[in-house]
């Protein structure tokens, strides 16, 4: 894998400077597991900090051994067992992918086992609107993004899903929303469709690797995630997920016609 410095010795050598998470101007929240810098372990490498790069502090963190991930050097990534893992991220990244909020949402993973009944990579939730949740789900060998509101009765809880049942690479979904619309969903640069009624749940918090009420534990590798409190153009997000891809070597993965699939975003 050729990573971030490897990549910014390369661009001096054409004077050129690669793109990065960095030159956004909203960006909200940036845990990169490539950078070990960031990653906080014990001796057996269970993490109990993952440092935010975005300059707000709103590190992912687990003070509990036992629910702690572990980091593996060898790929770079965080890695949540299935069974009881899960960090748990600030208040205010809860707060600021709200419905009423524009928001965006970046997260490279890789699933060890998508056919499970249910497993949240991300799962957030605001009491601002009686208790709605914003959720990333590996779920019966399908992905999905979840988003529902505990009191809602109006038809606004939408619902996105798609085949999925790779355990051998990565991948990365892209969500884009403007306040009290729709949510776009992306998975791997392609959008994903489909638009309908959403079960509810009352949660509250915000979390990596889990539901808030622990259970539906994620089984698999978590690499990146980025947050902006904006929503990005497309332009903007075709750069994060172009920037991702490259990052993470997974570029053949992006659709035809991509303008990053063959070089990654450059300032």
């Amino acid at each position: 894998m050729l990573h971030l410095n490897d990549r910014r010795r390369r661009c001096k050598k054409t004077s050129s400077i690669l793109w990065t998470p960095a030159n956004l101007t909203n960006l909200e929240l940036w845990l990169d597991a490539s950078d070990s810098g960031t990653i906080t372990k014990d001796g057996s490498n269970k993490v109990s900090q993952w440092d935010d790069k975005s300059g707000n502090g709103n590190h992912a963190t687990q003070g509990t051994e036992a629910n702690q991930p572990a980091y593996n050097a060898a790929d770079n990534s965080v890695n949540f067992d299935g069974s009881n893992d899960w960090m748990q991220l600030p208040p205010n990244v809860k707060n600021s992918i709200c419905r009423d909020t524009n928001h965006s949402i970046f997260i490279v993973f890789k699933a060890d086992n998508p056919s499970s009944s249910i497993g949240c990579m991300f799962l957030t939730s605001s009491p601002n609107y009686g208790n709605n949740s914003l959720a990333y789900q590996i779920r019966a060998s399908h992905i999905r993004l979840s988003y529902y509101e505990y009191y809602d009765t109006s038809g606004d809880n939408e619902y996105r899903s798609a085949p999925f049942t790779d355990t051998t690479e990565k991948h990365f979904m892209s969500i884009t929303h403007a306040a009290n619309t729709l949510h776009d969903a992306f998975l791997d640069g392609t959008e994903i469709t489909g638009t309908e009624r959403a079960y509810r749940a009352q949660l509250s918090g915000c979390r990596i690797g889990s539901a808030i009420d622990n259970n539906r534990f994620f089984d698999g590798d978590m690499f990146e995630i980025i947050i902006a409190d904006s929503v990005l153009s497309e332009a903007d997000r075709q750069k994060i997920e172009g920037y991702l891809a490259h990052e993470w070597d997974v570029e053949n993965s992006l659709p035809a016609g991509h303008p990053y699939k063959s070089s990654p975003p450059y300032v």
